[in-house]
């Protein structure tokens, strides 16, 4: 009975991950283990991480084909993913984050335009 609890609980962590997480985990064969291989690869919480995703939030720009509600999701993660690793951020931060790209866009578009502000 036991036996077999385990092997759903492994088969259900195993269809919760993505083909490309699942090829790095291919000699994982207990949840325990996959569970720490998936918390040691992307919870970091060290300096570098931090960076890294602070770069990612600086540099995402809203794509034409994404909705702002996907847009506001993926500021969002970013912003929870520096959170988890320790970082206080401001409200006035994440507003930033969100509306430099915006703002930049826009005046860009005026100066290829000859639109004067």
């Amino acid at each position: 009975m036991k036996f077999r609890l385990v092997n759903k609980a492994y088969a259900l962590m195993l269809s919760f991950l993505c083909d490309k997480v699942l090829v790095s985990l291919s000699g994982e064969n207990t949840c325990a283990s996959i569970f720490q291989k998936l918390k040691s690869t992307y919870l970091k919480d060290g300096a570098v991480n931090q960076i890294l995703i602070r770069k990612r939030l600086a540099m995402l720009k809203k794509k034409k084909e994404v909705s702002m509600q996907e847009h506001l999701n993926e500021v969002n993660g970013l912003v929870n993913q520096l959170k988890s690793c320790g970082v206080k951020i401001s409200d006035m931060d994440i507003i930033v984050y969100i509306l430099m790209p915006l703002l930049l866009n826009m005046i860009l578009r005026n100066l290829l335009l000859g639109i004067n502000l």
